[in-house]
């Protein structure tokens, strides 16, 4: 299994962009989540039962589950703004 290094920020986090090119120059994996994609261009579907605990990511470009996570680095927090147009299943906050 592939493992990633996540990187959780959000879209006005300019200097997240040079992390990211240094980390293609290395040829490290990263996933780069923009909080503020969160819920409608991203989601995180978590699964408890058993011993599999974890949670599946679905990014606009790339889909991952937890375990591939080999390390994250978290940015400030990111209030998300959500549409006034989304429909009832999509207004969870």
């Amino acid at each position: 299994m592939e493992k990633i290094i996540l990187l959780v920020t959000h879209k006005r986090a300019f200097e997240a962009d040079l992390i990211v090119t240094l980390a293609r120059e290395k040829g490290l994996s990263l996933v780069r989540l923009n909080q503020d994609d969160y819920p409608i261009r991203t989601s995180i579907d978590l699964h408890f039962g058993g011993e599999q605990v974890g949670a599946l990511f679905r990014l606009p470009r790339r889909t991952f589950h937890s375990a591939q996570v080999a390390i994250a680095w978290y940015q400030q927090g990111y209030r998300p703004v959500l549409p006034e147009k989304a429909g009832p299943g999509e207004r969870l906050a």
